[in-house]
């Protein structure tokens, strides 16, 4: 009944829906502007400027993320040259494209598997130590509790 569409077209899918009501509608010709852009904009954000706590870097460089990702395959080949002319007037070049480093080579916190394991267990006896803490609170409170009962 329902047909699948890849959650990384909705935004195209909302474009091209809302210039084909556009064209219904003369009333919806002045929003579709506000619409595309704020499409637009809202990817800007994303891809170059929303700080990311987990890596420190700016924005999402992976490829997955690319402008020309957010619409079918078919449409990549002529959507890529204009992204990258775009890429290239408003950001210029990356920073991290100079100095010769990508998401790829350099080394992001946690990354390296023993590191992980290492953290993990860490994690894991700190976990354990303040649940056998709890518990033996638990269990002096619940004593102290009979013993008062007793008194009683």
């Amino acid at each position: 009944m329902f047909i699948f569409v890849p959650t990384q077209w909705i935004p195209s899918l909302i474009a091209l829906i809302s210039v084909v009501v556009s064209f219904f509608m003369k009333d919806l010709v002045s929003y579709l502007p506000v619409i595309l852009f704020g499409i637009y904009m809202s990817w800007i954000y994303l891809r170059y400027f929303q700080k990311r706590l987990e890596t420190g870097l700016k924005g999402d460089p992976s490829e997955e993320f690319s402008f020309s990702s957010f619409f079918p395959a078919i449409l990549r080949p002529v959507l890529d040259p204009i992204a990258t002319i775009f890429h290239r007037l408003l950001c210029g070049r990356s920073d991290r494209a100079d100095r010769g480093q990508t998401l790829e080579t350099s080394s992001l916190p946690g990354s390296d598997s023993t590191e992980a394991n290492r953290r993990r267990e860490r994690g894991q006896r700190a976990l354990e130590q303040r649940l056998a803490e709890k518990l033996a609170a638990v269990k002096s409170t619940e004593s102290t509790s009979l013993d008062a009962s007793d008194k009683v």
